[in-house]
């Protein structure tokens, strides 16, 4: 058996790999004292800092860059003498090495200095050293600078958002105003721009980078932990144990479709494709994070391979966007923000309800005393977000507002679209909530056709005795389904009844 060869064939850089060895026990025969240096550098780690470790078990060195509030994390892996190809103290910048290989062949020098720098000889063409990198980050670069976009930037941005919004919470205890986070994106978008010009020099003057992270994403590691132990669990068992880590954990579920990274809302988006883009032919793409309404699985566990795909698949009929977008950061730092407003007021009605069955009569919640008792609280929440979380407050009054054209509007006009649909209905009609909601929308067409023959509105005084039999006969209704009770506060709550959805046709 050729092992030589098979040897070859697994490992693509094998032969590589021998000649650096070589090169290094030439450097040891002729330098005894290499050994001792090369232990003293493995010692390098510890002596600058305490090292420390993440979620994947790979040892760096925090260093903190303090004008942009970032921890860089330096991989011990860099101390390593005895691997030059990955990256180490002892192999140069891109550029160093271009400049020594130049030195080297232009005086036809070859000593010791070249055989550490350059293990596998002097080159030709010394601008090999430029890698695919270097050039990348000037790419990115000019981005950054002139086009205010590209991937790494709006990733950047992203981060950034993150920080000085987390840093805003803690520091003043309430969501940013809607002039509020446009200020701090600015600054996100300023600093992710000092972060390019940043990486560009490193690129050309380090011989590796360092992973960069925030306070908030710093968490990011105990979340990979709680994760791979307790696996869909994780994320729910990590936000009950650091509260606080709110909004690293909501931007994990916004999305500028408002479709959730979860295996299942991905298969239907994948599968469905030309039902979306019916969806989408019928609401525009002024509103499409009601798409959330439809595809949104009840049972949400989070995946890093459901996010890859929404963030690779175009929105049918919506363009260039995507169901998950990096470059939209404006819209999914708004989402976060957004997201936890309607968090917190589903946990208002919740509490409440939880204390009206404790009695003894049990309080009814969607009539007489017990009703009047949660609209007043469920009102003083709105009220106060006003002040403490303004761009929910936003949300849930233009989610509120009726009538085509208006969100809501959209969320009926979405919903009908897919469970009319031959093929997507069917699958929808799998999860007992939509069998709920496709009852809902057909009593709001009766409801609908009532206040026309009555020619009057919902909030009239003409319609009082009508309007009281709806919500009981509503509320039957979401006592049937919780996740349908859900899905009715998110995005019918108020509802008027003045718009229903005809399909073309109809």
């Amino acid at each position: 058996m050729n092992y030589s060869g098979w040897i070859n064939y697994v490992f693509a850089f094998f032969p590589a790999v021998v000649e650096q060895f070589r090169a290094y026990a030439r450097i040891t025969m002729e330098n005894p004292d290499f050994i001792v240096k090369k232990m003293a550098i493995t010692t390098i780690p510890e002596r600058l800092g305490e090292v420390e470790e993440d979620s994947a078990g790979n040892k760096y060195i925090p260093v903190t860059l303090g004008f942009l509030g970032l921890e860089s994390r330096i991989p011990v892996e860099w101390f390593n003498p005895d691997n030059p190809t990955g990256g180490n103290i002892l192999s140069v910048s891109p550029m160093g090495a271009a400049l020594v290989n130049e030195y080297a062949k232009r005086t036809q020098t070859e000593n010791f200095f070249t055989d550490a720098l350059l293990p596998f000889g002097v080159q030709r063409n010394s601008l090999n050293a430029l890698n695919v990198n270097t050039a990348r980050r000037l790419y990115q670069v000019w981005q950054a600078g002139f086009l205010k976009s590209g991937e790494q930037f709006n990733k950047d941005v992203d981060m950034f958002r993150q920080q000085i919004a987390a840093e805003y919470v803690k520091e003043t205890g309430d969501k940013p105003s809607s002039k509020k986070y446009e200020q701090q994106f600015e600054e996100a978008q300023k600093r992710a721009f000092y972060l390019s010009v940043l990486r560009v020099v490193g690129a050309y003057t380090l011989p590796v980078q360092g992973r960069l992270v925030t306070s908030v994403t710093g968490y990011v590691d105990i979340l990979n932990k709680y994760q791979d132990k307790y696996g869909a669990q994780g994320a729910e068992m990590f936000s009950m144990d650091y509260p606080d880590a709110w909004l690293f954990m909501d931007r994990l579920s916004d999305s500028t479709s408002g479709i959730n990274a979860d295996r299942t809302s991905a298969a239907l988006v994948t599968g469905n494709k030309p039902s979306i883009q019916k969806i989408v032919s019928g609401i525009g793409v002024e509103n499409l994070t009601v798409l959330g309404a439809i595809f949104n699985d009840d049972d949400y566990a989070f995946s890093s391979a459901a996010q890859a795909v929404l963030q690779d698949t175009r929105i049918p009929g919506a363009g260039n966007k995507k169901f998950r977008d990096v470059s939209d950061a404006f819209e999914n730092g708004r989402n976060v923000f957004v997201s936890k407003g309607w968090k917190d007021y589903f946990t208002v009605e919740q509490v409440l309800k939880d204390e009206f069955a404790r009695v003894s009569p049990a309080i009814n919640p969607y009539k007489g005393y017990g009703a009047a008792v949660l609209k007043q609280y469920k009102q003083a929440f709105v009220d106060a977000a006003k002040k403490d979380n303004n761009l929910w407050w936003q949300e849930y009054n233009a989610q509120s507002g009726g009538g085509a054209g208006s969100r809501q509007a959209d969320t009926v006009t979405a919903l009908t679209i897919a469970l009319n649909d031959d093929k997507l209905g069917p699958l929808l009609l799998k999860q007992p909530k939509f069998n709920a909601v496709a009852d809902y929308l057909n009593y709001r067409r009766y409801v609908n056709s009532m206040l026309k023959r009555m020619n009057t509105s919902f909030d009239s005084q003409q319609a009082t005795q009508f309007r009281t039999k709806v919500m009981l006969e509503v509320a039957e209704l979401r006592a049937s389904d919780i996740n349908f009770d859900k899905l009715y506060i998110r995005y019918f709550e108020n509802d008027k009844f003045d718009f229903v959805y005809e399909e073309p046709g109809d």
